[in-house]
């Protein structure tokens, strides 16, 4: 647990903060979200090597061009890196203001969650910092630290998705394109614009949820035979990418876990199913967010056969809790918000812990004093070699 602690106390912080101290002293309101915020950039944006994609994020960053040395180097470093060319793009107007990677990890941070700020205050207003909150229970830490690509991609969706609410085609397509540009998956959003607004049977939605655990629960196979014609049926990135994993020892192996996420989704979406009617009562534009939600609920349950689909694909839609569960809190009664919130740091706490305790995971500040590169590298081939399965399986 010493390892986790300060993901905990860093989660505890941000629960504190989103306790309502007097609804009307707009002066405490305001201190509470400058703490919130400035902890945010302290903690995630000022963090040294910790989980493990530093270890590509740092070299590329080394090896990106500066935009004063020219077109032609910038154009051979997008060709050549193996990422998307906005990320890259994207890393040389670092490089142009600074070379010191630590500016553009906790720069980039900045812009993310100045983003998901704007984000949160378009929907669920007076409950930026519980927004924050789940944020953090769901996904954040990852999100933030590791899957920075992944990232920038979901934030542009839900700045997209107000397109969508009033039924703006160009621009919403727009803004997706340019999160594929940061990660490919963001690719998967542009069609959901016909989707996402249409008010589903409740009885279908039903029917699917029981199908999936069915499938779930028997483990009945059937993505793998799927993404294998389509790899070998067409030959570009995307399909060769996901060839790649479905012959990977690692992104291949199944998530049937019946654990602390496989009840936590089930209890959730029952809660949100039952709920809906009063949610979409009081906000109407919910009705896309509950919608995101149940794709990711039937993403773990129709997809768990391959890690890589739930790591990959069903954290995009992960950003539903951030905006539903606030909501949820809005609409209870003031004896049922305490309730609430013990139930959050009853599931919060254990679950970071869980999460949180491998040599990968050790946390250091740049302010504080941090662990170089090397040694950071050495500590994580050690995890890969002795922790990096169990890991991969009780994550969730």
């Amino acid at each position: 647990m010493l390892v986790s602690l300060p993901y905990i106390i860093f989660f505890l912080f941000i629960v504190f903060q989103s306790i309502p101290i007097n609804k009307n002293d707009h002066l405490n309101k305001n201190i509470q979200y400058y703490a919130a915020f400035i902890g945010f950039v302290f903690f995630i944006g000022l963090r040294g090597f910790i989980y493990h994609d530093w270890r590509n994020y740092y070299p590329a960053y080394a090896e990106a061009p500066s935009l004063l040395e020219g077109i032609s180097r910038l154009i051979l470093f997008i060709r050549y890196n193996l990422w998307e060319p906005g990320f890259n793009v994207y890393l040389t107007l670092f490089k142009t203001i600074s070379s010191n990677y630590f500016f553009f990890q906790a720069v980039s941070f900045l812009i993310d969650i100045i983003l998901l700020y704007i984000i949160l205050k378009e929907y669920i207003n007076n409950y930026i910092i519980l927004g924050f909150v789940f944020f953090i229970l769901f996904d954040g830490y990852r999100l933030s630290i590791n899957l920075l690509r992944n990232m920038k991609g979901i934030l542009l969706f839900l700045i997209s998705i107000k397109y969508c609410i009033n039924k703006r085609i160009i621009p919403y397509i727009f803004i997706n394109i340019i999160g594929s540009l940061f990660h490919i998956s963001s690719i998967i959003f542009i069609p959901l614009y016909f989707l996402l607004n249409m008010k589903y049977s409740r009885k279908l939605v039903f029917i699917l949820f029981i199908l999936g655990n069915v499938v779930f629960i028997l483990r009945i196979q059937w993505i793998k035979d799927i993404i294998y014609i389509f790899g070998n049926t067409f030959d570009f990135r995307l399909a060769i990418r996901a060839l790649a994993y479905i012959n990977s020892s690692v992104h291949s192996i199944s998530l049937y876990n019946f654990g602390f996420g496989f009840i936590e989704r089930q209890l959730s979406f029952l809660l949100i199913f039952l709920l809906y009617p009063k949610l979409y009562k009081n906000n109407e534009n919910i009705n896309i967010f509950v919608n995101i939600f149940y794709i990711y609920c039937f993403i773990f349950l129709f997809c768990s056969e391959m890690i890589i689909l739930f790591d990959r694909v069903a954290i995009l839609f992960v950003c539903s809790y951030w905006i539903i569960y606030p909501s949820i809190y809005k609409i209870i009664s003031k004896k049922y918000k305490y309730i609430f919130l013990i139930l959050i740091l009853m599931y919060g706490v254990p679950k970071i812990n869980n999460n949180h305790y491998g040599l990968v995971h050790v946390y250091d500040n740049v302010l504080i004093g941090y662990k170089s590169f090397d040694m950071r590298l050495n500590e994580y081939w050690y995890w890969r070699m002795n922790e990096s399965p169990k890991h991969e399986r009780g994550r969730d």
